[in-house]
């Protein structure tokens, strides 16, 4: 497994300046995952960002969480064969915490933040590639000494 390193949200820090890390593990190298992912976004019509802007014709495809407080999109904007699989999966109104997204009766799918976008973006890679897979560090999941929350040592040399 390889770790991959994501940063979410206003990365330029031009905007409304709020960023985050997410940390996953996946089973292919970063060269492989972003062929998978660019396969994954011309074949679904969901782009959720990261690759070169001349590559996508933005009336071609739904952005995912691309406008300030933009966190969510219609099912139906996803290439059929992908939504089928979406929805197969995904029961409406049926939120599971695991994932950080869930989708409303009228097909809006609703994603809370960070995690939830990495989350949504990881299925989508494994409805095209059945053979991939990944987890979602939590920051815990990195910490030597202790499960408060830090991994700090030393405190009284300052």
């Amino acid at each position: 497994m390889n770790k991959i390193v994501m940063k979410i949200g206003d990365y330029s820090n031009d905007g409304h300046g709020r960023m985050e890390t997410i940390k996953v593990l996946v089973n292919c190298t970063i060269q492989e995952l972003r062929k998978l992912y660019e396969e994954v976004v011309k074949e679904s019509k969901i782009y959720f960002g990261g690759l070169e802007r001349e590559s996508i014709e933005d009336s071609d495809y739904n952005q995912v969480c691309n406008n300030y407080e933009d966190s969510f999109f219609n099912v139906e904007a996803i290439g059929k064969n992908y939504r089928d699989k979406f929805l197969k999966k995904f029961d409406k109104e049926d939120y599971d915490e695991y994932y950080g997204f869930y989708m409303e009766s009228d097909g809006d799918v609703y994603i809370e933040g960070a995690y939830g976008i990495v989350s949504l973006m990881m299925e989508f890679i494994k409805f095209y590639n059945s053979n991939f897979s990944y987890k979602i560090l939590d920051e815990d999941d990195e910490l030597i000494f202790n499960p408060w929350g830090t991994d700090f040592i030393g405190y009284g040399l300052f």
